[in-house]
């Protein structure tokens, strides 16, 4: 490192403020971006565009892979029945990728579980939480609930890992 490039950690706390900043702002464009597809939705915008999907659609007129297009619309959609999350990241106080995670297990009635912990966790940490928590849900309408295949990961306080598997007998 030459001496041209050096900061001193004053302006390097400045800088890491700014990083922040303009992630929460791009987060808050970001609910924006997916209320106004929400609504498009609705009044079927993308109708008679010659495409087969919203999700479609939006990867032409945004210049984005299909994958994350049919993400958006998913998380678009799931966000219209969660007042509670959508209000949560309108205010920019759980991000684009919280919310994608969020919007994935929760409903009505637990969204306001999922965004206490949401506020507390990271990330990487909300994906496993809705995915363990997809994995285990039972639904009592289905038959024979109880004996629901599944293949649990689970990493110890000590750093090893233990494997749990329910398989019908």
């Amino acid at each position: 490192m030459n001496e041209s490039t050096f900061m001193t950690r004053e302006q390097l706390d400045r800088l890491a403020n700014q990083i922040a900043d303009l992630s929460l702002r791009i987060d808050v464009a970001k609910h924006t971006l997916l209320t106004h597809l929400r609504e498009f939705d609705a009044h079927d915008g993308w109708a008679g565009s010659g495409f087969l999907s919203l999700a479609a659609w939006l990867a032409w007129r945004i210049d984005i892979g299909p994958t994350a297009a049919r993400e958006y619309v998913r998380v678009a959609r799931a966000l219209g029945g969660l007042p509670l999350v959508d209000a949560a990241f309108a205010a920019g106080k759980l991000s684009y990728s919280k919310v994608r995670a969020v919007t994935r297990a929760a409903t009505g009635v637990n969204e306001q579980d999922f965004i206490d912990v949401a506020t507390h966790a990271t990330a990487s940490q909300i994906e496993k939480i809705t995915a363990a928590y997809r994995r285990t849900r039972v639904d009592p309408s289905e038959p024979r609930a109880d004996m629901r295949r599944f293949a649990r990961r689970i990493d110890t306080p000590s750093g090893m890992v233990r494997l749990e598997l329910q398989l019908p007998p």
